[in-house]
């Protein structure tokens, strides 16, 4: 009898998705990252930039992953407020995140997630009268901060999948600039 009850847990094991086996994966893809303009001189500015985003994580069920993203600036985001007279600069060298990642799959092929973990990221930003050229104010280096967000995965095959997602930045640097800012995500991945 004690044989059946052995037989019938690795089966429900088997079959549940807790149990699934742990895999490594990897997505590359681009994001477009929006910041907010009330740290810089243009509120209502639209200061958006575009960065190429590759991320590796490790899942150790379906529930549970961790994972390390790295953006990497290819555009940056400028906005001119006509009234003061500023042109804004916010140049991105990269972003970087690990994160925890909570999820579950509402069906086979779809998996939605939650994530949370420490960014950071190095940064330009500078603000310059546009009548005179004079630098007003400016900032560059690391800039560190939390980032939240969810997202969806899409399975193609076993081992091919869609992802994307939202994170919001909230960052610092040294106390002069404080920027938030909200990154849209899509890539294609592989898992391992």
């Amino acid at each position: 009898m004690s044989k059946l009850y052995v037989v019938g847990a690795v089966a429900a094991c088997a079959a549940a998705p807790v149990c699934a086996q742990p895999y490594t994966y990897a997505d590359a893809g681009g994001a477009l990252v929006m910041f907010d303009g009330e740290a810089l001189s243009n509120p209502d500015g639209d200061y958006n930039a575009a960065t190429l985003q590759g991320r590796i994580g490790y899942a150790f069920n379906d529930f549970f992953a961790v994972e390390l993203d790295l953006g990497v600036g290819v555009s940056d985001a400028e906005a001119t407020d006509e009234f003061f007279g500023t042109e804004d600069t916010i140049s991105i060298g990269t972003f970087s995140g690990i994160y925890g990642r909570v999820g579950f799959s509402p069906i086979e092929q779809v998996h939605l997630f939650v994530k949370g973990g420490a960014v950071g990221g190095d940064l330009d930003i500078e603000i310059v009268d546009a009548f005179s050229g004079t630098v007003l104010a400016s900032g560059d280096g690391g800039v560190n901060g939390l980032g939240f967000g969810a997202g969806a995965q899409v399975n193609l095959s076993d081992t091919l999948y869609l992802r994307g997602d939202y994170t919001r930045y909230d960052l610092e640097d040294d106390g002069v600039f404080e920027i938030e800012a909200d990154v849209f995500s899509l890539g294609i991945g592989l898992k391992f």
